[in-house]
């Protein structure tokens, strides 16, 4: 993430895609953090706990809704034009 995008917003979606997540188990709990500080940005790490029986396809999906989260949210990632 860029240094001027706003962590506590980043952190708000992350929790919102989380708790939406019909495959995130409740237990063990989540961990979110910032997991490296780099000269360009930073980058977030998350954990949450998954059943091992479709982990893959929950992993995509997961994934796909945080992406389409955080563009609704207003926060642009590495990469995406202005447009």
């Amino acid at each position: 993430m860029n240094y001027g995008i706003d962590l506590s917003k980043v952190r708000q979606v992350i929790d919102e895609t989380i708790t939406e997540s019909k495959s995130v188990l409740k237990t063990p709990e989540k961990r979110v953090g910032v997991s490296l500080l780099e000269t360009d940005g930073y980058k977030v790490m998350i954990n949450v706990w998954l059943n091992s029986h479709g982990f893959h396809d929950a992993r995509l999906i997961f994934q796909e809704n945080l992406l389409e989260n955080l563009k609704s949210s207003g926060i642009k990632l590495p990469g995406m034009d202005s447009k």
